[in-house]
């Protein structure tokens, strides 16, 4: 079955170049974000821009999630939510 083509499915036979990877390690911890996080949900937190593997759209269907709730959930992230005490 064709994937729809509001949105993007990432896998092996067809990467997306432009979803982020964050890799942690304490030796690494920093005050500043690596990443822009407005930037990230301007790339990715729509339904038309969201980028996301099968197994995990797969994942967020069984879950209860349409793409619409995904980029909700991403647009509702904030910075707070990434630190560590």
């Amino acid at each position: 079955m064709p994937a729809p083509t509001a949105f993007r499915v990432c896998d092996r036979d067809n990467p997306c170049f432009d979803t982020f990877m964050v890799a942690y390690s304490r030796l690494m911890e920093k005050r500043r974000p690596t990443y822009n996080l407005d930037a990230i949900k301007a790339a990715i937190g729509f339904p038309e821009t969201l980028a996301i593997t099968r197994s995990a759209f797969a994942d967020a269907l069984s879950m209860g999630f349409s793409r619409a709730g995904i980029a909700d959930v991403i647009q509702e992230i904030l910075s707070p939510m990434f630190l560590s005490r």
